[in-house]
């Protein structure tokens, strides 16, 4: 999928049936820059009250392609002190900086 960002901002879908990715320990995808580097989150709506769940990845330099495994086990920050809650997943989003990306191959293991 390509992202033309004009300016820092989430890009992603709802799910209109909940995920249930309870049995996986990672989420993966490609990331592939361009002449722009970008911040890197990744956020999952769960729960019943599709809470907002994310993990800050760090940056990713211009020119690049990297596989971004992101552990599900840990790295995550939600809204409540609830635990990730990986069996109702309503939304996956993605935070770019400015510039134009691609992300492809995203993957539950």
């Amino acid at each position: 999928m390509k992202l033309d960002a004009t300016s820092g901002a989430w890009f992603g879908l709802d799910i209109s049936a909940p995920l249930n990715i309870a049995s996986k320990t990672h989420f993966k995808f490609e990331v592939k820059t361009g002449a722009a580097g970008t911040s890197q989150n990744v956020v999952f709506k769960i729960g019943d009250s599709y809470e907002w769940c994310q993990a800050a990845l760090g940056y990713i330099n211009a020119n690049t392609i990297t596989t971004i495994d992101l552990d599900l086990t840990q790295n995550y920050q939600c809204n409540s002190s609830k635990p990730l809650d990986l069996t109702k997943i309503h939304g996956i989003y993605f935070y770019f900086s400015p510039g134009t990306f691609y992300i492809d191959a995203l993957r539950a293991e």
